[in-house]
């Protein structure tokens, strides 16, 4: 899998250097990793969520908000930690130079944007009634974290391994947001409560 990965990262380095036009493009969506960006948009997703929630009347309207935060969270911890182990050197090189980073895997830019967009979709989503514009938005958030992800190999600043480890830290922590219950409307729980009183029946 190494060697794929030199392949591919050649690859890329080669079609950059064809193509320095789009550097520019490529550093935009690179920036959108960023937690300055990232965090705010996640942020106003969760805000959405559980002010939709609560009003509705869910018994748990505040645990899917509260798993995509813990979520988030978890984001810098567990990249910050596996980068320290792991220790991967610069996409190019064959081992960490004096004074660099503490790693390189997975990719932390990669792991915010993907979570941000990813937890923010799952939340925003069921607001939507709109199938088609639910699945325009889906389509979107994919589209976008592909971006980011291309283009931090693009512009040489991770490996294509690095990426795609983020990409599956990004699953299993949406996995975790996506199984958490958002409970019952407080109307539904009331009903099911009193069908199970003696006489209920009539």
């Amino acid at each position: 899998m190494v060697d794929a990965d030199w392949w591919l990262l050649r690859r890329f380095q080669h079609a950059a250097a064809r193509h320095r036009g789009l550097h520019g493009v490529g550093q935009f969506f690179c920036d959108l990793g960023n937690a300055q960006i990232a965090v705010p948009l996640l942020a106003a997703a969760i805000g959405a969520s559980a002010w939709r929630g609560r009003r509705a009347g869910l018994s748990r309207w505040w645990a899917r908000p509260l798993a995509a935060a813990l979520a988030m969270a978890a984001v810098p911890l567990i990249v910050s930690v596996t980068k320290t182990l792991v220790a991967r050197p610069s996409p190019g090189h064959h081992r960490l130079g004096p004074g660099s980073y503490p790693g390189f895997f997975p990719s932390g830019h990669t792991a915010s944007a993907s979570v941000a967009l990813g937890v923010g979709a799952l939340l925003v989503l069921p607001l939507v009634r709109s199938t088609a514009l639910r699945r325009l938005l889906a389509a979107a958030v994919l589209l976008v974290v592909a971006a980011v992800g291309v283009s931090l190999v693009w512009c040489g600043y991770h490996w294509p391994l690095d990426v795609l480890g983020s990409w599956c830290l990004c699953a299993a922590l949406l996995s975790g947001v996506a199984m958490t219950p958002a409970g019952s409307t407080d109307g539904s729980a009331g009903q099911a409560r009193s069908t199970d009183l003696p006489g209920a029946d009539g």
